[in-house]
């Protein structure tokens, strides 16, 4: 017994020794650069997605290599944002050093974040507020059909949807067009792998599953509860029953003030409100995240959820297949309110 402890620990050790020596050989392995790179480290940028990007500007990295170095080796919260420029020979050591040090090629000249369910009017009124342009030039070019096409997004109405929620850097003066052109292009980008042709397969348009996943992501932004909201969409979808998403109905309430009203529920005058109208609001209601969109080709099946309520006390819903249970869990929400 004795003699398999010691084996055990021995060959621990020696993986460990030989992970060490893996990842030493990373840091310091010379790369030859045939022409000069730029690499941006925008502001909010996790140490993982930056060592994505290094592999895709410089294939001789190895990814998990440089990801383990910045997590544990070099400090990665120490590095400053900016755009950095490399060539001739150099390995990951230099790389992380001159980042930990500020090397930069360009200084980060703006940034702004947009976060997730932010609204085509929210992240105008941003832009503005940063000095970018006026909100008015924004929301001309986010409902500039033209524009659309460009971006190669046909079917929407606007670009609604389809600016990536992310921190932005900048680090040159740009017109409201290329920063624009900056976020749908992230969008692109941070679609799931194949979610084109997912989509295809399930006869879902690229603008309705956007449109589904800006209601999960406004919904709820806890990632456990996306696919099950996902699941009481598609099922009241396929059931032609109004969706009842607050937050749609939300979106089309001019001068909402924190509050839903009765005559709010009622309202035929809002396109949005689908309490009463069946189907996909007009648009998206805002900006979803990546786990939002995955949800929408993910949904959970525990048994046909029908319906959804959120507990204002805990920020977690209540998920329900018959409206007994769920009138049941309104009951039980209106009680501890009236409590407390």
């Amino acid at each position: 017994m004795q003699r398999i402890l010691i084996l055990g620990i021995v060959s621990v050790f020696l993986f460990f020794a030989c992970f060490c020596g893996w990842v030493y050989l990373q840091a310091t392995k010379t790369i030859a650069l045939p022409q000069p790179i730029e690499i941006a480290l925008e502001r909010g940028m996790g140490a993982k997605q930056f060592a994505r990007k290094l592999q895709e500007k410089i294939p001789d990295v190895n990814k998990w290599g440089a990801y383990l170095q910045m997590r544990f080796l070099q400090k990665f919260e120490k590095f400053q944002a900016g755009q950095y420029q490399f060539d001739g020979t150099t390995s990951l050591g230099q790389i992380f050093a001159d980042m930990r040090s500020g090397k930069v090629h360009n200084e980060v000249l703006f940034s702004f974040t947009i976060p997730e369910g932010f609204t085509i009017q929210k992240i105008a009124a941003r832009l503005a507020a940063k000095g970018l342009g006026t909100q008015r030039d924004f929301l001309r070019i986010m409902h500039s059909p033209a524009f659309l096409q460009k971006m190669n997004i046909t079917g929407a109405k606007t670009l609604e949807g389809f600016m990536y929620p992310a921190t932005y850097s900048f680090y040159k003066p740009n017109t409201p067009e290329q920063i624009i052109t900056k976020m749908v292009d992230t969008f692109w980008r941070n679609l799931p792998p194949d979610y084109l042709t997912r989509l295809k397969q399930k006869n879902m348009s690229l603008v309705d599953a956007v449109n589904i996943a800006s209601m999960i992501e406004l919904e709820t932004s806890k990632d456990g509860e996306r696919p099950l909201v996902a699941e009481v969409i598609l099922a009241r979808l396929n059931k032609k029953e109004p969706i009842g998403i607050d937050a749609a109905l939300i979106y089309g309430i001019k001068g909402y003030d924190g509050n839903i009203r009765t005559r709010d529920l009622k309202d035929r005058s809002n396109p949005y409100n689908n309490r009463i109208y069946k189907g996909l609001p007009p648009t998206p209601i805002g900006s979803p995240s990546k786990a939002s969109l995955e949800a929408v080709l993910n949904p959970t099946n525990y048994g046909n959820y029908f319906y959804v309520l959120a507990d204002p006390e805990t920020g977690s819903h209540h998920f329900s297949k018959t409206l007994a249970e769920h009138n049941l869990y309104v009951r039980k929400l209106i009680e501890l309110q009236r409590r407390r």
